[in-house]
């Protein structure tokens, strides 16, 4: 097992909130969890000022030096074994890349990918493994993301530009279609946490953030944020669910109207046809053996290079950059799902939609904050088959 949910000091896997007076007392008194909190919150703040910075050599160094040195001390103080496993198998992995890739893959790029493997995976453990601190992480991180977002929809009001257009400037060299997607990852962080640990779900913050995902105007932001406050609804309650559903879908058309805007100005009136159809159709059409293995050229992919070599899809990219690095990623995505599909249907539901936005767009597999929870899933398939395994066990030798 990654982790067993019994132990961890006696910590259960419920919330145990002390309040007096109002004031909850259980993050006063617990000092250690404090020191935690501020220090993913501080890494947090770190990802999201190197996102702005506008030298992308500068975002790299800062983003690379973050990860060693994170992952050095989450490694100190878990002592986890599967870190230095990872470690060593993602070395073997990743240094033929370098030599046989189609696409020149440098040092610097491989180090960033790399480190941003093992901080990924060895952060997904630590959070995994202290309830508490979880569900803190991912309960600010939701709050964090919608007053950042609220701010610059402030600022864009004073500036006069649409937040659809003032949103490609939010982060640099990002599109609104990113911003879209970090909203959804906020949304499926706190969701897994909720559900994981059997905390009630608070919907005023997802419903915000599935409003600022419509006024960015990106179809799959938009389709796949609606699926996931749909998801949170209906696992709380069925008939609240639906209820709350009616409630938010009428004030959504009164907030269209306040605007002056309605569903066929978003990119859904331009269909389900765009360029990231031809860039599927053009890698599918090059994908063979020697490809799949070393990379397709990014020269052979003419769609994509009109767009300064981003094919909008995460599975893609990882594939040009790194070849057969997809195959690892794939593996676990199906063991996911496999898992998933036998054991909760909520989880794989909330997989499913993640999988599915990385299609869409350049957001995940490339030193991605939000990568945490893909490795998060990961690591919960596995002890969903380990805690399995034991119950089958256990009953065989009964029977």
């Amino acid at each position: 097992m990654l982790y067993d949910e019994s132990s961890n000091d006696g910590t259960s896997c419920r919330l145990n909130e002390f309040v007096f007076l109002g004031v909850n007392l259980s993050a006063i008194v617990n000092r250690k969890l404090i020191v935690e909190f501020l220090g993913i919150s501080l890494l947090l703040t770190l990802f999201v000022i190197s996102n702005q910075l506008e030298s992308a050599e500068l975002k790299f160094a800062l983003l690379t030096a973050i990860y060693v040195l994170f992952s050095c001390l989450l490694f100190g103080i878990s002592r986890n074994k599967y870190i230095i496993m990872l470690s060593v198998f993602s070395a073997i992995l990743y240094i033929p890349v370098v030599i046989f890739s189609n696409n020149a893959t440098t040092m610097p790029v491989l180090i960033y990918q790399y480190s941003s493997l093992i901080f990924g995976f060895s952060l997904s453990c630590y959070l995994y493994s202290k309830p508490d601190l979880f569900y803190k992480v991912s309960n600010f991180n939701l709050s964090f993301f919608t007053l950042f977002l609220t701010v610059h929809y402030i600022i864009s009001l004073q500036s006069g530009a649409p937040f659809y257009i003032y949103a490609n400037d939010i982060f640099a060299g990002l599109s609104r279609n990113v911003v879209s997607f970090y909203a959804i990852f906020s949304m499926a962080a706190y969701l897994f946490s909720c559900k994981l640990y059997s905390q009630k779900i608070k919907y005023i913050r997802l419903f915000a953030l599935v409003v600022f995902c419509v006024l960015l105007f990106g179809r799959s932001g938009i389709a796949i944020s609606l699926a996931v406050l749909l998801l949170a609804l209906f696992h709380g309650s069925l008939k609240k669910g639906f209820i709350i559903f009616i409630v938010i879908s009428l004030f959504v058309l009164v907030f269209y109207h306040s605007l002056e805007l309605s569903l066929m100005e978003t990119n859904f009136s331009k269909g389900v046809e765009s360029p990231r159809s031809s860039m599927n159709a053009e890698f599918l059409g090059m994908l063979d053996l020697k490809t799949l293995l070393f990379g397709v050229k990014l020269s052979d992919m003419p769609t994509v290079m009109l767009f300064e070599g981003n094919p909008h899809n995460s599975f893609i990219s990882v594939n040009m950059k790194f070849g057969y690095i997809l195959l690892f990623y794939i593996a676990m995505i199906l063991f996911c799902l496999v898992v998933f599909a036998f054991f909760d249907l909520f989880y794989f539901i909330l997989f499913t939609l993640l999988i599915f936005r990385y299609s869409l767009d350049t957001v995940a597999f490339f030193g991605q904050f939000t990568d945490l929870i893909l490795y998060l899933h990961v690591i919960h398939a596995f002890n969903l088959v380990s805690k399995n395994t034991i119950i089958i066990n256990k009953l065989s030798k009964r029977l």
